[in-house]
């Protein structure tokens, strides 16, 4: 049961996703939308802890040659789309040295650790090394199942919190390698904190007893409300930290099935299943979309959204269309 897919929090995902796009797009659409990364870190938290079942009986190995595997396929597009965009800007000094720079890429060092090199000429891509090495170091810790297991989650995310808290200035969260945690970049010191987070939201949501369904489908309406009145103020960095929590209250809620807004969220979801399934690729592509149509001359006007929004949701079906084809020559192929 617990594996089962959460079609109320994936329909969430997606229109979270589609934030971020319009955010990189143009800032004023959403001026706060960069939060929505807390959501993705803080519900990639959640499902770790929910699945630890699934992970405590497989080999910590093949679970990070699993998710390297599912992220290896974006690394070498976003290389390929980053050699195209050098090409098309005539920029070939760049180039000079290319192989030594993608392996400091693909080895995380730039995104993971401060002034460890070469990185892609899309901001956006810091998000994804961050959250696969930060979702194993969390799955390994939970691994080890240490007796105080519930002590040590609370102490490392207090100390997180504390550590990112500190670092933060005017600007908010909204960082990921212009400052330093200690030896980290900020983006990763941040995904560790809403990931941990997230795990105990998770332990919270094992113990919880709803017994009032209607203050609770209003809680999860609140929460929405309020995330989107946080979405539309402009450079208010002050709601930052109490944006992880309430997505962590909202992702809580939406794992209790019983609740009617969870019910018609995950009916949604199902009836949306396709697209709701395009939160990641949509994240990845986004950005050299937004390139693609700045070489073509197009600016980052409001009236050229519905062509940018067509055109990441074309390549992200295109992506789709290819894994389909690709999984199932690997079926004829494992039948033969």
């Amino acid at each position: 049961m617990e594996n089962k897919r959460n079609f109320a929090l994936d329909f969430i995902k997606f229109l979270a996703s589609i934030v971020i796009a319009l955010l990189h797009y143009n800032w004023r659409i959403v001026p706060q939308g960069y939060l929505c990364v807390e959501f993705f870190f803080v519900s990639s938290g959640f499902l770790i802890y929910k699945r630890r079942c699934h992970y405590s009986d497989r080999s910590f190995f093949f679970i990070a040659l699993g998710k390297i595997k599912s992220f290896g396929r974006y690394y070498i597009i976003l290389v390929v789309l980053a050699i195209f965009l050098h090409i098309s800007n005539r920029d070939m000094g760049v180039l000079q040295n290319f192989p030594a720079k993608i392996l400091q890429f693909f080895l995380f060092l730039p995104y993971i650790f401060t002034g460890g090199g070469y990185t892609l000429p899309f901001g956006h891509v810091w998000f994804l090394p961050c959250w696969l090495v930060g979702s194993l170091i969390l799955i390994y810790f939970l691994k080890m199942k240490y007796r105080s297991e519930n002590i040590m989650i609370a102490l490392i995310s207090l100390v997180l919190f504390g550590l990112v808290y500190t670092a933060t200035d005017f600007h908010g969260i909204n960082m990921s390698l212009e400052k330093a945690i200690f030896c980290f970049t900020f983006g990763f010191s941040r995904a560790l904190l809403d990931m941990s987070m997230g795990i105990v939201f998770s332990k919270i949501s094992e113990r919880l007893q709803i017994r009032n369904t209607f203050c609770a489908n209003s809680l999860v309406v609140f929460v929405l409300i309020f995330s989107l009145y946080i979405f539309t103020l402009s450079a208010n960095p002050a709601y930052d930290f109490i944006s992880i929590f309430l997505f962590g209250i909202l992702i809580l809620l939406l794992n209790e099935k019983e609740l009617g807004v969870t019910s018609i969220l995950s009916k949604l979801g199902k009836r949306l299943n396709v697209l709701v399934s395009l939160s990641l690729p949509i994240y990845v592509f986004h950005v050299p979309c937004i390139k693609l149509l700045q070489i073509l001359g197009f600016e980052n006007r409001l009236r050229f959204i519905p062509l940018y929004m067509a055109i990441v949701l074309s390549v992200t079906f295109i992506d789709l269309a290819l894994r389909k084809l690709f999984h199932c020559d690997k079926n004829k192929k494992r039948r033969l």
